[in-house]
């Protein structure tokens, strides 16, 4: 073309960003600069487009700075890309300071939607809400960005809330709408709501087909509705991976093992969310070497294991002991280069401890750079379970000093360590911080250990004086664990009476029973063996 002018070269411009081709429009506007043709609004709604493509904050920046300098005026389209730049570029403060020097009568509901959508995935709820309630007209989309980002930030009350608002508005939700609210409806197992809107659907002669169908196998699979799954399942014209998934996931919460294990078998391409979810359910199950044999299938299988699979595999092992299996996912994970994460590295502490392999879970735990509450409590209970008292204690000063807050968790496996280390001084000194320091309400699992901790050093009188002042019933946990002190300190009178009590709670018992009996063993009272064992077997 012999003379080019602004609309030759908008049109070029606009059909490189349509075909994603960013960096040759940005080119090709350095060129028009240079041929002396002054771009327009047009031209900066494109630029402005493609540096939001990009993330290229810093050419949007240049771009603003010239239609600045250049008197352009920003209002329309103008305003909306700028400000859907600046927060898609996670620079909201620069998106709203925009703002704030414009007239809100000459904002749209486009713009309004692209603040709040802003907000929304910097995670700014609360800022979103305050814009979304001042916002006269909500369109649809306004609805769903509000409604996602509650259910991203967890708040599903609150997006359900948010629907009854739209409904009550007379907005008619569309499948982004209805996929997001069934989302919440499943995480807060609102089984009569979602099966209100799938009776929506089915009125508004919706097809239930890919999102919309998972959403509804997903919402009926969480609430252990196996009958609404299986139905809606197989009036699904096309079943994705997604589809298969959520029916395991079903049958795995609600239909027992033979079934699940059934499902899976028919599931015509398993991908690593199936197997996933079918060695999680064999752990969670105590299947531990059933998870061992399905994880091996998944190896022949040629699918890669993830984080998932190893936390999982991981799980097993330490429930089992399974120290070779452990290393194994251990040398697996240096050898894929994948990095140890809190989650991981938890999981693989945990292993190393419950293996009695406390140096190498110290290994595991100076490895991880970001350390949550649940690595240093793993740590922690690894000390714990070899006696280390004194590391455990030092480990948890070193936690809270880098101002990680303990949970009940971490509270336990400290009290543990002071059993296991026979450190009473600092037993009560941890349990009595309890409510006053940490704001941690003592559970059964809290009061077993200090049962244990004074039982294992003899002090039995102490022990059933503590016993008694319990704000909480004991249950057969602490009289089994006096049982077991008794018996350690030879006093068969008061392990009498622990069973006693033992009994009451729960008489089928058979393990209190074989303890009682190796006690009177101990005392050489063969009669009092015989009487146990005659007394077990009429319960």
């Amino acid at each position: 073309m012999t003379h080019r002018d602004v609309i030759s070269w908008n049109t070029m411009i606009s059909c490189f960003v349509l075909k994603g081709m960013y960096r040759e429009a940005l080119d090709l506007f350095d060129e028009m600069l240079l041929s002396g043709v002054l771009p327009d609004e047009i031209t900066m709604v494109s630029l402005f487009s493609t540096c939001t493509k990009l993330k290229d904050l810093e050419t949007g920046k240049r771009l603003h700075l010239y239609i600045v300098d250049n008197k352009f005026r920003i209002r329309g389209s103008l305003l909306n890309c700028l400000v859907d730049m600046y927060s898609k570029c996670g620079k909201m403060d620069e998106a709203h300071s925009l703002l704030s020097r414009c007239d809100e009568s000459e904002f749209d509901v486009v713009l309004w939607t692209t603040l709040v959508s802003g907000y929304v995935k910097s995670n700014k709820i609360d800022k979103a809400r305050q814009l979304f309630e001042k916002m006269n007209e909500r369109s649809l989309v306004s609805w769903t960005t509000m409604m996602s980002g509650h259910v991203q930030g967890g708040y599903f009350c609150e997006c359900l809330e948010l629907f009854q608002q739209m409904r009550f508005e007379n907005v008619i939700p569309d499948e982004v709408a209805l996929v997001t609210v069934l989302s919440a409806c499943a995480h807060l197992e609102d089984f009569d709501l979602g099966r209100s809107i799938h009776a929506f659907i089915v009125t508004y002669g919706m097809i239930v087909n890919g999102f919309l169908g998972n959403a509804l196998l997903n919402l009926y699979a969480k609430c252990g509705k196996l009958d609404d799954a299986l139905r809606t399942f197989e009036q699904l014209p096309c079943k994705s991976a997604a589809s298969w998934n959520s029916m395991l996931d079903g049958f795995c919460r609600s239909g027992g093992v033979d079934k699940a294990r059934d499902f899976f078998n028919k599931i015509p391409e398993k991908d690593i969310v199936s197997w996933n979810t079918m060695v999680n359910f064999y752990v969670k199950h105590d299947m531990f070497n059933e998870s061992f044999e399905l994880f091996c299938k998944m190896q022949s299988s040629n699918v890669k294991p993830d984080r998932t699979t190893l936390i999982s595999l991981l799980s097993s092992c330490a429930n089992v002991g399974a120290l070779y299996h452990g290393i194994w996912a251990n040398v697996y994970i240096e050898k894929n280069e994948i990095g140890i994460d809190a989650m991981l590295g938890t999981a693989l502490i945990d292993m190393y401890g419950k293996c009695g392999c406390v140096e190498m879970a110290s290994e595991i735990f100076t490895q991880i750079i970001e350390k949550n509450v649940f690595v240093w409590t793993a740590m922690m209970a690894a000390y714990a379970m070899e006696g280390h008292a004194r590391e455990a204690i030092d480990l948890y000063l070193e936690m809270e000093a880098s101002g990680v807050k303990p949970d009940h968790v971490t509270s336990i496996a400290l009290l543990a360590a002071c059993s296991h280390g026979g450190l009473v001084d600092e037993g009560y000194k941890y349990f009595n911080k309890l409510r006053s320091f940490y704001n941690i309400t003592p559970t059964i699992q809290h009061y077993g250990c200090m049962v244990d901790l004074l039982g294992r050093i003899g002090h039995l009188e102490e022990t059933v004086k503590f016993i008694e002042r319990m704000p909480i019933e004991p249950d057969v946990s602490i009289w089994s664990s006096l049982m077991r002190a008794c018996r350690s300190h030879h006093n068969v009178e008061l392990a009498e009476q622990a069973f006693k009590q033992l009994v009451e709670i729960d008489p089928t018992n058979d393990g209190a029973h074989v303890l009682l009996s190796n006690i009177y063993a101990d005392a050489g009272k063969w009669d009092g063996v015989s009487k146990t064992f005659s007394s077990c077997y009429k319960t």
